[in-house]
């Protein structure tokens, strides 16, 4: 039962800074404070896929190339 109320607890708060980085990111028209929020969804799940994905399309789109290796390290399983 504990381990159900934690889970649900970390997927609310997930969501929730999930919407926070859409309201910045297509409201606000300010991409910098999406870029934090998505970077706090991947401090509790580094291998959240969608804010992986924004991250590195927003690194590429500013040419921020050199801060995608660590990127490509959480999307890549080791090995391949």
């Amino acid at each position: 039962m504990e381990l159900t109320k934690t889970s649900t607890i970390v997927a609310v708060k997930r969501e929730a800074l999930e919407r926070l980085a859409d309201l910045d990111a297509f409201a606000k028209k300010d991409p910098a404070a999406a870029m934090l929020w998505h970077r706090a969804i991947l401090e509790a799940d580094p291998k959240h896929l969608p804010s992986l994905r924004w991250v590195e399309q927003s690194l590429v789109t500013e040419g921020r190339d050199d801060e995608l290796a660590p990127i490509f390290a959480q999307r890549v399983p080791p090995g391949r």
